[in-house]
């Protein structure tokens, strides 16, 4: 199952403020962000969240997703427009391996990584240990912590054993 009841988001690198679409799956869904008043939704509802900056953690009583929309450059910083679709929290892995677009034009590469605090000093990146300090608790959830990487353009193969 794709759905669930707790999600965290990064803001991205080099854009300022966000607009998320919380999608609820089931009637009398209760979701609350970074532990805010709780918003009432029943299946096949939508709530857009607008003009919201730095990191997010979104928790349900039932399951639902949630979307991140980026602004282009005009609007925010740099950067296209862009819709990302977040992973539920019960849905880590514990390896991936991704590339980034090498191109004369993308000059900035950027990875956010989202684990359980208790997981940060497994956490690696190519092979070495992602210190520590480069992680942020999440003030709604402090199970989870997050970084935003600078990384170089290539291949590259994250790891947390934990998941």
């Amino acid at each position: 199952n794709v759905w669930g009841t707790t999600y965290f988001s990064v803001p991205f690198n080099t854009t300022t403020g966000y607009t998320y679409r919380i999608l609820a799956d089931e009637n009398g869904t209760s979701v609350t962000v970074n532990g805010g008043a709780p918003l009432a939704m029943n299946a096949g509802d939508v709530v857009e969240v607008n003009n919201f900056a730095g990191a997010a953690c979104f928790e349900s009583n039932k399951p639902i997703n949630v979307a991140q929309l980026m602004e282009g450059s005009s609007c925010s910083g740099n950067g296209d427009p862009a819709l990302l679709i977040l992973n539920a929290a019960e849905q880590s892995i514990d390896n991936v391996s991704f590339a980034t677009v090498v191109s004369t034009v993308i000059n900035q590469h950027f990875l956010n990584v989202i684990v359980e605090t208790a997981s940060i000093p497994t956490v690696s990146l190519d092979g070495n240990p992602i210190p520590p300090g480069q992680f942020t608790t999440f003030t709604a959830n402090p199970l989870y912590s997050w970084a935003s990487l600078s990384i170089a353009a290539g291949s590259h193969t994250l790891n947390c054993p934990d998941g």
